[in-house]
Parts: C-alpha cells; sequence; structure tokens
C-alpha cells in the first residue's frame, strides 16, 4: 500500500528502534510482529471460532479499500486464501491504545489532515475473538465518557490506518515457517 498522505503515521511503530526491529526482520526472513499478529488472530480463529462473534464496524469507505486491497494482498504473498477482515480487525482492536485522550487525539489528527473533509462511514461486520471484541466496546466507552461518542467512525478508520500503515513497513505478509508434523 502506497503512504498514504494526510493520515496519521503510527506513532509507536514509527521510533526508531521499531523500525530498525522491520527492518532487521525483513533482513533475516523472520515476520514482522504485527505480521505475526495476523497469522495469530488467523489461528485463534480457527482454533476458538466458538469464542468469536460478530461485530460491526462503520468505517471510512476509502479505509475500507485500503484494507480490503491489503488482504488480497496478503491472501497472495502468504498463500492464505482464508484471511479475512476480522482477522485484520481482531489485531487493530487487539493492539489499539485504551486510552481516551490517545483516541481523542487520533481523531483530532485525522480530522486536521483531512481538513475537516472525512465524509460519511461504510458498515461491515466480521467476527473477532473475545480480547478484540472487549476492546471494540471498551473504546466505545472511553469515546462516550470523553464526549466524542459520535467520533468512532474516525477513531477506529484511523486505528486501521496505522495498522495499514504498520503492515506496509513490514512488507508482503510471508507464510510463516511451520514446524515439521512429525
Amino acid at each position: 500500500m502506497p503512504e498514504q498522505k494526510g493520515e496519521p503515521d503510527p506513532d509507536p511503530a514509527s521510533s526508531p528502534p521499531a523500525q530498525k526491529a522491520r527492518k532487521s526482520a525483513r533482513a533475516t526472513g523472520q515476520l514482522g510482529p504485527t505480521h505475526q499478529a495476523i497469522h495469530s488472530s488467523f489461528a485463534d480463529s480457527r482454533t476458538n471460532s466458538r469464542d468469536w462473534s460478530s461485530h460491526g464496524a462503520n468505517l471510512i469507505p476509502e479505509v475500507w479499500d485500503a484494507l480490503r486491497s491489503r488482504i488480497a494482498s496478503d491472501r497472495r504473498s502468504s498463500g492464505n486464501p482464508e484471511l479475512a477482515a476480522g482477522h485484520y480487525m481482531d489485531v487493530v482492536y487487539r493492539q489499539a491504545s485504551m486510552d481516551a485522550q490517545a483516541l481523542v487525539a487520533l481523531y483530532k489528527k485525522l480530522s486536521d489532515q483531512r481538513l475537516g473533509y472525512l465524509g460519511s462511514g461504510k458498515k461491515s461486520t466480521f467476527r473477532l475473538g473475545p480480547e478484540a471484541k472487549n476492546n471494540a466496546s471498551e473504546i466505545k466507552a472511553l469515546l462516550d465518557e470523553a464526549d466524542y461518542a459520535r467520533k468512532g467512525l474516525y477513531v477506529v478508520s484511523a486505528l486501521v490506518i496505522l495498522h495499514l500503515q504498520t503492515l506496509d513497513a513490514e512488507g508482503p505478509l510471508q507464510r510463516p515457517e511451520l514446524p515439521p508434523l512429525f
């Protein structure tokens, strides 16, 4: 995914140590932490499928398009045609900050960068693991308490943008090295 101008930069992932770790992981053929999280989410959705439940999200349409494009690319590069939006959103919610001020700052930064033109959302439903589902509810509660209840669409869109930027920095999703069965 090309760099998206006017979108939030990943705060923790843009630190020099995080960038160095990603470059090191790429050079040695190891998976980056976000790539590992995607594979872990996929595995958990298979192993513990009964614990996963439906969740709806409303995102800026451009963000849904970028996410779908990344999923299609990752399906090809990893050889896993079963990757789905739920695996990515599961990671987004699990890795999200549970700090109201940080979430509000994401909204304000996105709004400033888009000059206030944020548009309306597009809804979709996917399955999330228990931790991600809990975090999604917590984000809603934190925004309600901060009097930003109607900004959830933009906060979650900003979180997905950060996730996509981190994935882009780690490169194409590769198939994990699997241990032998015997």
